[in-house]
């Protein structure tokens, strides 16, 4: 390695980082010398074959020769391996090896002169993106088109096999980007067998923490890490753990995994988090803006309508507080019989799905999102549908600006800083007042103003994104190429 300039890159020997590596290679060359593969190796193996790696290696019981296999011969291996683009390059594996050292060693002198010619060919920037949870999906869509409409930059849509079973949705917005996405399952994704990563740049992924919940992003989070590649994740909530929210559930423990976080405030407005989180920060603003409802727009109802979100964080809220939701909701909504209340829970938690109400008006409808008459329409569109917004505190409020509908957050007994100064509901009159008030109040304009300015450094920022994301990873290609030539 130190007469021809080569790195050789070592990483502890578990499978995940093994797997990892096998991930992001060109080619496979198994040192086996034994006419039987150990257990372990003949795992490494198969998983080079399920990512379409060429194999090269010396025969062994139970192993038959393929079309991408070539066993017990290194020269006509690499050789054929090493067709089209690299065929003159090729010509210096062209000898007896005398060790599966040497056969590697060669190789990756090929490979990496390779990589410089595309290199200096301005070669695009891949950038995989996974969507795992059902809200990835609204996160990932703008990412997918601002990529696709830069020159430069080719983007590719994973969606795990949990998400398509639990969101149809998420194959249809797929359809709408014209992209067709890798369907990976979960498990494999935990392990590291999938997706591929020889033939990507960066990965990007809406939320990566160390919470149960993000863990198979985590997990490929980590298989990218173990492979050399930059990892993104965004900011997707105005409370998000690990940047701005603590709970007793989710305390300072809580931390982004990624190697960067695209945040959604400007410097000056960053709240208190650790040195840690700060580091990874990425100021550019929301991915969010004003919905294209029309692939699912909301069919009229003939009244005004007043939309009602609860979030998923009801482990936050003491018992107070929804025992006062309730009845405030309840009592809203019998006080105004001309207006319909549509009350749509979160799609993890479903909390209102599951609780019981005693006394409903005929007016106040419950909008499950497992039903399939609305499991199509997401907050934005419900949203855009409504002549008002009333939320639990949740990026519903958010929403509801972007939208440029008047919304209130339900508040009771909680201080809420990141809300502040939209309309904070505390009592059932409180209720009442926002919803009878004017459809155009020129005050609470000046309040939405307010709150954009502290939340929000600028919306529709996807395309600053992938210009990040691009800017880095060229970035990084340089300083690899500036040091493999010195």
């Amino acid at each position: 390695p130190v007469q021809t300039g080569i790195r050789i890159e070592r990483a502890p020997w578990t499978l995940q980082t093994q797997f990892a590596q096998i991930s992001r290679a060109r080619c496979a060359v198994f040192p086996a010398i034994a006419r039987s593969l150990p257990a372990g190796l003949r795992r490494r193996v198969n998983k080079a074959l399920f990512h379409g790696l060429p194999v090269v290696g010396p025969l062994a019981d139970g192993m038959t020769s393929a079309a991408d296999v070539v066993l017990d011969d290194w020269t006509g291996g690499l050789a054929r391996l090493a067709g089209g683009d690299l065929e003159v390059a090729a010509a210096t594996a062209q000898r007896r090896f005398a060790s599966a050292t040497d056969a590697a060693l060669a190789w990756d002198a090929i490979l990496t002169e390779d990589q410089r010619t595309r290199q200096r060919r301005k070669s695009p920037v891949r950038l995989l993106v996974l969507a795992d949870l059902i809200q990835d999906v609204d996160l990932c869509a703008p990412i997918i088109e601002a990529a696709a409409a830069q020159d430069g930059v080719e983007p590719r849509l994973v969606l795990t096999d949990w998400l398509i079973k639990n969101s149809p949705r998420a194959l249809a917005e797929a359809q709408r980007l014209g992209m067709t996405p890798e369907i990976v399952e979960r498990s494999a994704m935990f392990e590291g067998r999938a997706p591929r990563l020889w033939d990507v740049d960066a990965v990007l992924t809406p939320a990566a923490t160390n919470l149960n919940p993000h863990k198979f992003a985590n997990a490929l989070i980590e298989s990218a890490r173990a492979a050399g590649l930059p990892t993104f994740s965004l900011q997707h909530g105005l409370e998000n753990v690990g940047i701005s929210y603590v709970d007793e559930r989710h305390s300072a423990d809580v931390r982004i995994t990624s190697d960067y976080v695209f945040v959604w405030f400007a410097p000056d407005f960053a709240p208190a988090s650790s040195s840690r989180a700060r580091a990874r920060f990425l100021y550019v603003g929301t991915v969010k803006g004003p919905s294209a409802v029309a692939a699912a727009p909301m069919a009229s109802f003939g009244r005004p309508v007043v939309a009602v979100f609860e979030n998923l964080h009801w482990h936050r809220y003491d018992e107070d507080f929804r025992r006062r939701f309730v009845i405030d909701l309840q009592a809203c909504a019998a006080a105004f019989p001309e207006r319909l209340f549509l009350l749509k829970p979160h799609h993890a938690g479903r909390w209102a799905v599951k609780a019981t109400w005693r006394g409903a008006p005929k007016n106040l409808q419950l909008v499950d999102p497992q039903a399939a008459a609305w499991e199509a329409f997401t907050a934005p569109a419900i949203i855009h549908g409504s002549e008002k917004v009333i939320t639990t505190p949740s990026t519903v409020a958010l929403d509801a600006v972007l939208e440029g509908q008047r919304v209130a957050v339900a508040g009771y007994g909680l201080d809420l800083p990141s809300y502040e100064p939209l309309p904070i509901l505390r009592s059932g009159a409180d209720w009442i007042h926002f919803v009878a008030q004017e459809a155009d109040n020129h005050d609470d304009r000046d309040l939405q103003r307010a709150f954009m300015r502290r939340n929000v450094l600028r919306a529709s920022a996807a395309a600053e994104v992938i210009e990040t994301i691009s800017r880095l990873v060229r970035a990084g290609r340089l300083g690899q190429d500036m040091a493999a030539s010195g």
